[in-house]
């Protein structure tokens, strides 16, 4: 009888693995990108940031790893309505289409869901992380939405605001991980009470 045990224990962590690895095994988009405002910066204060009505550029970075379509001079447009009530706690928004980003006919968009004010100096800079989901409207590349994130850094030089933004997307393991991780701490579970029972 306790051999059947054994066999039963074992059984259960073979499915559940496969069952783990299948429902990780999804593709999603790996890569970053920088960009600066062409001229108007918009404006921040302690709780609040609005960024401009004209379409930002990508320069200080272009596009790395499945966003290499953001080329070095590709616009990118914002949500440009002022955001206010932030603080060092990130606040929930769900702002669709935060981000736009024009290259390669308005593939990727960015649907921002929270915005923190991480860093503020009255009149000196600020800066500002949001994160949210990335998707990419070209549906047959099978990429499904991703997590993404950005850093906003605000600079105050001679009464004129400037900033940068740093966008990435957030690494997650790999599915095969996914199952190795879930096998190896069921695998533990299941020797750990044979063992039990054994010394019992």
């Amino acid at each position: 009888m306790k051999n059947m045990g054994t066999k039963k224990h074992f059984v259960a962590v073979s499915v559940a693995s496969l069952v783990l690895v299948g429902e990780a095994n999804a593709a999603f988009l790996v890569g970053s990108v920088g960009f600066i405002p062409l001229s108007d910066a918009g404006t921040y204060s302690q709780n609040s940031v609005t960024l401009p009505n004209n379409n930002l550029v990508v320069v200080n970075q272009a596009g790395t790893g499945n966003l290499s379509p953001l080329t070095q001079f590709s616009s990118v447009t914002p949500y440009s309505q002022t955001i206010s009530g932030l603080s060092s706690t990130p606040t929930t928004e769900s702002i669709p289409s935060f981000f736009v980003f024009n290259a390669a006919g308005g593939r990727f968009v960015f649907n921002l869901s929270s915005l923190a004010e991480t860093s503020y100096n009255p009149g000196s800079f600020a800066t500002f992380r949001g994160t949210g989901t990335l998707i990419d409207t070209v549906s047959s590349d099978g990429y499904d939405p991703s997590p993404a994130s950005f850093t906003l850094a605000y600079n105050t030089v001679g009464g004129l605001n400037n900033f940068n933004v740093t966008f990435n997307t957030v690494a997650i393991p790999e599915p095969a991980t996914y199952g190795t991780l879930a096998g190896i701490g069921l695998l533990s579970f299941t020797l750990g009470s044979q063992l039990r029972r054994k010394h019992a």
